[in-house]
């Protein structure tokens, strides 16, 4: 499987808005992906796959920590 095609079926699988996710499920989308990084970590890709697979899964990872946060934050607010 190529690299763009890993990119576009992972960004579609995390892809979501803040209005219609919940906390429980960024978390579980979250703790998904921390696993994908471990197999990623302990799999047998050639170094250039696995750095580009956990570029991916890592940018993925922060984008989801902070929807996350914003979405807390404003439940905090209201």
């Amino acid at each position: 499987m190529s690299i763009s095609a890993i990119s576009s079926v992972s960004a579609s699988a995390y892809a979501s808005s803040t209005s219609t996710v919940s906390v429980a499920q960024i978390k579980r989308q979250i703790a998904t992906l921390q696993k994908k990084i471990q197999a990623e970590q302990a799999s047998n890709d050639d170094a250039q796959t696995k750095a580009a697979k956990l570029q991916l899964y890592q940018t993925q990872l922060t984008q989801l920590q902070l929807q996350l946060q914003q979405l807390q934050q404003a439940s905090a607010a209201s």
